[in-house]
């Protein structure tokens, strides 16, 4: 039987079967090993893809992070702005209202200072009505002096007349019993009507004083009334305008408290213009050195850096400045540092450390530079990241 096979795989067709069959298992095993070498090849290559998925995934949620918190900061400087026009426009206000109450305090000023004069003035012609009611009543007492004194010599002047009558009848009795005596008797009756006539002009001159001194005394009555009359209106005057000048002192100490109130209410306005202003720029900082980080690829986040020799150190760097770092992978426990960091430029320098890392010294300097998953510690003198490289998590 064996040699009947090999018969007939000398036979020309059996043979070339044989030899088909042979080669189509060969190449089944070479596309076999071919396919599971690029299979091994495409698993390598899907677990790199994923990993670069899984990369690009954490970038953009770092990116998306500090998106958001640069969006708050820049909602929190629009609505600081707001509220500094706000305030600006109220302290302009005040302004406004002070500028206001200074001129209606100026022009008060003004009125009372006229009101002054004006009292002034009055109580000067009051004084000087004063001294004319005393200048008058001292002429009305002269006056009535000398109607006294007229009164009194024209009593005289009676008592003389009468004195001349009854020497006239005298006289004329003598006459009468001394007919002889006819040329004395007549020259006696001559001085005696002389006399008589000297009496009765003394009597009309002393009743012509009389008169006028009625008339003076009538005169100084009427101008003592009108005087009276005058120091009455002067003195009602004086008081109308003392009570203007109380109230406009009033109405002074009104405007100066307004004036105060409002020149405290422009003071704080302007603190809280400064404290919004300074938080606008603290703001702006804190969105310009966010920037600057995600420019050089230090956006706020978490990192986990390793070196060529394999060490690991977690870092956080905060959008306020602060950071913290790990040793390993481990955020969860507390950080063996803290402090605040300042990028400029490449420069990250760490300072204001607590803890202590390693021989780590700080304040500590570092030379940055941007990756496509974080960024990488250039070598600088006093850097212990020196070789790291960062990637965001």
């Amino acid at each position: 039987m064996a040699s009947s096979l090999t018969t007939r795989l000398r036979e020309p067709l059996p043979f070339a079967l044989a030899v088909i069959a042979v080669v189509g298992w060969l190449a089944f095993l070479i596309i076999w090993i071919s396919a599971a070498g690029r299979e091994g090849e495409l698993e390598t290559r899907l677990a790199a893809a994923e990993t670069a998925r899984t990369q690009l995934s954490q970038d953009l949620a770092s990116q998306q992070e500090a998106a958001g918190e640069l969006e708050a900061i820049r909602a929190e400087i629009a609505s600081g702005q707001a509220e500094r026009d706000t305030v600006v426009a109220d302290r302009d206000a005040a302004r406004a209202e002070l500028d206001t109450a200074n001129a209606e305090l100026a022009q008060v000023s003004t009125q009372l200072d006229a009101a002054r004069t004006e009292l002034t003035q009055a109580t000067s012609e009051r004084d000087t009505a004063v001294q004319a009611r005393d200048a008058a009543t001292a002429e009305m007492t002269q006056a009535q002096d000398g109607l006294t004194q007229a009164t009194s010599e024209l009593n005289e002047v009676g008592a003389r007349l009468e004195a001349a009558r009854n020497d006239e009848a005298a006289i004329r009795q003598t006459i009468a019993d001394l007919n002889g005596e006819a040329s004395t008797a007549s020259q006696q009756v001559a001085e005696l009507e002389t006399r008589m006539q000297s009496a009765r002009e003394a009597e009309a001159a002393a009743q012509a004083q009389i008169e006028e001194a009625r008339r003076v005394e009538t005169e100084l009555s009427a101008n003592r009334e009108a005087l009276e009359t005058a120091v009455a209106d002067l003195q009602e005057q004086r008081t109308t305008l003392t009570a203007d000048v109380t109230a406009a002192d009033q109405r002074r100490t009104q405007l100066q408290a307004q004036v105060t109130e409002l020149s405290a209410t422009l003071a704080q306005r302007t603190a809280d213009l400064a404290a919004l202003e300074s938080r606008i720029a603290e703001a702006q900082g804190q969105a310009s050195a966010i920037q600057a980080a995600a420019a050089a690829g230090l956006a706020p986040g978490r990192y986990v850096g390793r070196s060529e020799a394999g060490t690991v150190i977690s870092a956080n760097f905060l959008g306020n400045g602060a950071f913290s770092l790990w040793r390993g992978g481990n955020t969860a426990a507390d950080p063996a540092v803290s402090g605040q960091y300042v990028l400029e430029g490449d420069q990250l320098t760490f300072e204001n450390a607590t803890g202590s890392l390693g021989a780590a010294s700080f304040p500590m300097t570092c030379t940055i530079a941007p990756n496509a998953t974080g960024f990488a510690v250039a070598e600088g003198e006093g850097c212990m990241f020196e070789g790291f490289t960062f990637a965001a998590q």
